[in-house]
């Protein structure tokens, strides 16, 4: 019960770390952001490529409502690629988020309170998606906080549930998560975010 509680604590502390490396960004590169302009573009260039069909049908296939929702879709799950993860919430930390949305979803008894939680977390990296004009700093603790707790969870219960292994698998993530942060800490600010 002490080892167990001493793991998610240094996990925590680690996360935190994550954190501060995180506030030398200004903002989040367009690689989550919507952008009517980017889908109107799409939408004109895979209307123009369908050369020798009829422009009514080109039209079925390609209008705002599909090329819209592709598009706010594929950035949705852009927050959610493995690499970003990795690095935004370490990789410990994603593998708590997943067991954590797999406890809530399969082994929590279901109730109004569970399944809010879930549309909550589901629905926060839409704030990114869709560039609501906040404080980074402020969007940056809504985008982390709650998938932290969540991760925290997660791991609680997979500690919980699988005892002796289960610590040797979150111990082995732990240092895989350390060895990972230190070696690819600049891909931070290459791939995912401005620099100040």
């Amino acid at each position: 019960m002490i080892l167990k509680k001493l793991i998610i604590i240094c996990i925590f502390l680690y996360e935190l770390f994550v954190v501060h490396i995180w506030l030398g960004c200004i903002k989040l590169q367009d690689t989550f952001l919507f952008s009517q302009f980017d889908a109107q573009l799409k939408t004109e260039y895979a209307i123009g490529n369908d050369v020798g069909y009829p422009p009514v049908l080109a039209r079925l296939f390609h209008n705002k409502i599909i090329i819209y929702t592709t598009e706010i879709i594929n950035k949705y799950f852009s927050f959610w690629n493995t690499q970003f993860g990795a690095l935004f919430f370490s990789i410990v930390g994603y593998f708590g988020i997943i067991c954590g949305f797999y406890y809530l979803i399969f082994r929590a008894k279901k109730s109004l309170k569970v399944i809010g939680v879930l549309v909550v977390l589901l629905l926060i990296p839409f704030i990114q998606v869709f560039n609501i004009h906040i404080p980074f700093m402020f969007k940056l603790f809504v985008l982390i906080i709650p998938y932290y707790l969540l991760s925290a969870y997660g791991l609680w219960e997979f500690i919980r549930l699988h005892k002796r292994y289960g610590v040797i698998i979150v111990i082995l993530l732990f240092l895989i998560s350390l060895w990972y942060g230190i070696i690819f800490q600049k891909d931070i600010f290459v791939n995912f975010c401005y620099n100040k």
